[in-house]
């Protein structure tokens, strides 16, 4: 399937929808204890195990791509590209139907969302998300896309998540925290619930008070004015905290006069809940992200982190027109883009309870005989970790394939996403994203397991890295998020702004911590070997 669906996006493109009403259930059976049944047919007949030999037979490899770095998708796994799926249920669960056994109860939730709201105005993870509750099974949303609008490659215009806020204790609590990406400072609109958004004025505006917790902050009226919204609310973040501002150094340059009103229209206007924007003076600019200045008429952005220009990358590798609305976009792009890669959790916990590593891949060509899953056709050279000192230095080759293990050392279930940084264009690329739900996410880390990207059973997107033409080096980060609780971080990818080209005895273990982390790769892309 997962062949067939990458067949489908290179010959159609990647807006395809994939929906799942089952489960693996060998038979339709009811529980006495249950109202609706398990969805299951009654298999009569052997499956060959080389039933789609034909199929898998005639599909070419795949061509390389001319990103930095680049995917090779060909599993029906999270962490996709091709395509979207909604399922009915989690990987350790069964999918059910009505008591009369006509239809899965999935579906009817799933139809009657659409119905009541309308599919042009859903991204397919609000659709999950808008899902009642289900019982004993919990929906899940996988893919890389499942920010766009439904049956649509279009993205919403606004890239603002909603939250749920709770009173409790007399206090509002939101279901977000510093794993989200929450700050002191941070400001929020408060609305009745999600439908009212677009057409109601907020029941009032709150603030993030005191620095939040992992996955939880407490928000409280600047005005000690409050106000009641039943058992739950909704939050839509509109300012951010001061500690995501990007810093940016501006040369006192008349001809950069555009560059300084650019900065003054996003101070300005900066009212969706992004970044906010501080110009820094010459003495202070080892403190700053980016350097703009102008060459030949064309803006420049120099880069700043030494993480990046010790390998000689100082530049970003595309100027701009002194366009007002160019330049905003571009500063949007970095504020997004440098908040991301900076941000990182206190607690060093997790840090010695996850191992990672980033290795050579090869395809395995097998035989007809062969009873491997598919997923065993591709599999690391010889499983030498590439990663040394926290950096990846690759001689860019689009013919080589890369894939990750990281492995939970830890008896707590872990949640892992993970992000390519590209340096060179400011784009943000997932390798790995967890799925959204209305319920209970599935653990894609779970205790004494490894997660693999780009190869064995949990499939994904194996990554290739080039380098265009007239560049000889380049420098991006992979970075791991880790949290002891699922934290969706859909919000993150972004494209570039530039224009391209049975035991005697148990023991009860103690409730695990709140903990979130990072972890970040440098990778180097070399012409050719120092």
């Amino acid at each position: 399937m997962g062949v067939l669906l990458d067949e489908l996006a290179k010959a159609k493109g990647d807006n395809i929808t994939v929906i799942f009403d089952c489960c693996h259930s060998g038979s339709l059976t009811r529980d006495a204890k249950r109202a609706n049944l398990v969805r299951g047919v009654k298999q009569e007949i052997v499956v060959p195990n080389d039933l789609d030999k034909d199929i898998l037979g005639s599909i070419k490899d795949i061509s390389s791509g001319t990103r930095s770095t680049t995917s090779d998708s060909k599993f029906l796994k999270a962490g996709l590209n091709s395509h979207v799926l909604l399922a009915a249920c989690g990987s350790q669960e069964t999918a059910k139907e009505d008591s009369a056994g006509t239809r899965g109860i999935f579906t009817k939730a799933l139809l009657d969302v659409l119905v009541t709201v309308g599919a042009e105005k859903l991204t397919y993870a609000d659709l999950i998300e808008r899902l009642p509750s289900l019982h004993e099974q919990n929906p899940q949303c996988e893919g890389h896309n499942r920010t766009r609008i439904l049956f649509d490659s279009k993205a919403p215009s606004r890239r603002r998540p909603l939250y749920v806020v709770r009173e409790k204790d007399g206090k509002y609590i939101l279901e977000a925290g510093a794993a989200h990406g929450i700050t002191k400072g941070a400001t929020f609109d408060v609305y009745k619930n999600r439908d009212c958004i677009e057409s109601e004025a907020p029941l009032g505006a709150l603030t993030a008070s005191e620095p939040p917790n992992p996955f939880s902050t407490v928000l409280s009226d600047p005005s000690g004015k409050r106000f009641n919204f039943g058992e739950q609310a909704v939050a839509l973040q509109t300012g951010a905290g001061t500690e995501e501002d990007l810093l940016i150094h501006v040369a006192m340059d008349p001809t950069l006069e555009n560059v300084f009103r650019a900065v003054a229209e996003e101070i300005k206007g900066s009212n969706s809940g992004q970044q906010q924007i501080k110009l820094v003076d010459a003495d202070q600019i080892g403190t700053a992200h980016l350097d703009i200045g102008i060459e030949n008429k064309k803006v420049v952005f120099n880069i700043l982190n030494p993480l990046v220009t010790v390998y000689g990358l100082k530049r970003i590798p595309f100027q701009i027109d002194p366009n007002i609305g160019d330049i905003r976009r571009v500063l949007r792009a970095a504020g997004h883009f440098h908040w991301h890669l900076h941000r990182t959790g206190k607690s060093k916990i997790l840090q010695n309870k996850v191992k990672i590593k980033l290795m050579k891949l090869k395809e395995n060509e097998g035989n007809d005989d062969d009873d491997d899953d598919e997923d065993l056709a591709r599999t690391p050279v010889d499983g030498e970790n590439l990663i040394q000192e926290g950096v990846v230095d690759v001689i860019a080759d689009v013919n080589t394939m890369y894939g990750i293990e990281i492995t939970n050392t830890w008896d707590n279930k872990l949640y892992a996403s993970v992000f390519y940084f590209d340096n060179s264009n400011l784009s943000i690329h997932p390798y790995c994203l967890l799925s959204s739900s209305s319920g209970t996410v599935d653990s894609n880390l779970r205790p004494g397991q490894s997660l693999t990207i780009g190869y064995g059973p949990e499939g994904g997107d194996a990554f290739r890295y080039s380098l265009p033409v007239g560049r000889d080096i380049d420098v991006g980060f992979i970075k791991f998020f880790i949290s002891t609780e699922p934290v969706d971080l859909a919000v993150i990818p972004q494209p570039s702004p530039f224009k391209q080209e049975g035991r005697e005895s148990v023991t009860v273990p103690p409730k695990p911590r709140k903990l979130w982390n990072t972890a970040l790769i440098t990778v180097v892309q070399r012409r050719k070997a120092s």
